[in-house]
């Protein structure tokens, strides 16, 4: 989906960023196709997958109990596809099916995952295919990989004098490091996953499902309509599931629905949801956020703060930083170690910095095409963001 430029102060604050990224940039169009930004999942053993429809044979083997397998898409989300693909072929999606980590959905990416080893019915789709397979015992999980390369063009950037000293000096911001914020794709097309993790840190189920299911921001004006259905007859969820049931557009929202009609305790059945743990995960990268905004003028290097969740002990330095923010925000360490646990949210420590690597440019007619490799959890969308003026004008 493509979305209005939005002013990157103003986007960025919503997300616990404040920081001017509009000094010195390149003027160049990205996202013009869906080749232009392409993601490679690097391996921990550093090897790199790739996009090119190769490799796709698939033989049943019962020798292993997972298959390990690359999932390449185009402009569709992780989600999206790994759901499609468990639907498919008779996978449980919240058990049988895993994957290292979210790759954005407006763009050509490639990726692992891992799946119940049992014969595979469907490879090809729409807007993916699977490739690569490799039989394991080992469950891939989340942060399984090495991190990712990416390649992206911007179209209309010429070899001037002018483009060449921007380029000289994001070299050199490089050499300093960036700021490791949580980037935008982690907080969801409505820009709003935070808010909902926020609630049900504090227990207000009822307004998550009002504001999950009907509020409506950056969407198209289909998904909107369906939501303004559901507002109007929210609550009664056996119509609210008949209005969306099949629909692709809102498949979160009717696996939710129909775990409503099955339980009547609201916490139960927004906690089997599996995206819930991802927005009580957005909520804590929000956190992150906001602690490091405030901390951009100290020596940050070498210094880590926590991502909270539920086994958070702070230590001095971060009781610190969050103290003033957990006021503020109206919370505590302990709603994570508490409320935390139902959505299975783990802490870690994550650097202020991170340096990109590998970092590359070519000049092609009129376009720049960079490449650059980032470690996990570290955000293209944040480079892109120090590089070029209109980075942020889609969401994924």
């Amino acid at each position: 989906m493509y979305l209005p430029i939005l002013d990157s102060k103003v986007f960025f604050k919503n997300i616990g960023i404040e920081f001017d990224f509009n000094n010195g940039l390149l003027e160049g169009k990205l996202y013009s196709q869906v080749e232009d930004f392409i993601v490679e999942e690097i391996g921990v053993d550093g090897k790199v997958c790739s996009v090119s429809k190769e490799n796709l044979a698939y033989t049943f083997d019962s020798s292993s109990k997972y298959v390990h397998a690359t999932l390449v898409k185009k402009n569709l989300s992780t989600f999206d596809a790994v759901f499609e693909f468990a639907q498919k072929n008779g996978f449980d999606y919240k058990n049988e099916v895993s994957f290292c980590g979210l790759k954005d959905t407006n763009g050509f990416t490639a990726q692992r995952i891992c799946f119940i080893n049992k014969k595979l019915l469907q490879t090809k789709f729409d807007n993916f295919f699977i490739k690569d397979f490799a039989l394991s015992d080992e469950k891939l999980h989340v942060n399984s990989h090495g991190g990712n390369k990416f390649i992206v063009r911007a179209r209309g950037v010429v070899e001037s004098k002018e483009n060449l000293l921007i380029l000289e000096k994001f070299q050199n911001i490089l050499v300093q490091g960036l700021p490791n914020f949580y980037g935008p794709q982690r907080f969801g097309i409505r820009q709003n996953n935070h808010l909902y993790g926020k609630m049900l840190l504090k227990g207000e189920f009822e307004e998550f499902l009002l504001n999950f299911l009907t509020h409506s921001s950056n969407e198209t004006i289909q998904v909107k309509q369906l939501r303004d259905l559901l507002k109007a007859n929210f609550g009664n969820w056996a119509l609210c599931f008949d209005l969306i049931n099949g629909n692709p557009l809102l498949k979160d929202e009717e696996e939710l629905i129909k775990n409503l009609l099955k339980e009547t305790d609201l916490r139960k059945a927004i906690s089997e949801m599996k995206l819930s743990n991802f927005f009580v995960h957005a909520y804590s990268s929000y956190l992150f956020n906001l602690v490091l905004s405030e901390n951009l003028g100290n020596d940050l290097n070498n210094v880590s703060f926590e991502k909270l969740g539920n086994s958070s002990n702070n230590d001095k330095l971060n009781q610190n930083a969050f103290s003033r923010i957990f006021k503020k925000e109206g919370l505590s360490v302990e709603d994570f170690s508490q409320q935390g646990k139902l959505f299975e949210i783990k802490n870690h420590s994550r650097k202020a910095v991170f340096y990109p690597n590998n970092f590359n440019y070519t000049f092609e007619s009129n376009d720049l095409v960079v490449s650059f490799e980032l470690g996990n959890g570290e955000y293209a969308s944040l480079v892109l963001g120090f590089l070029f003026e209109n980075a942020f004008g889609k969401l994924n």
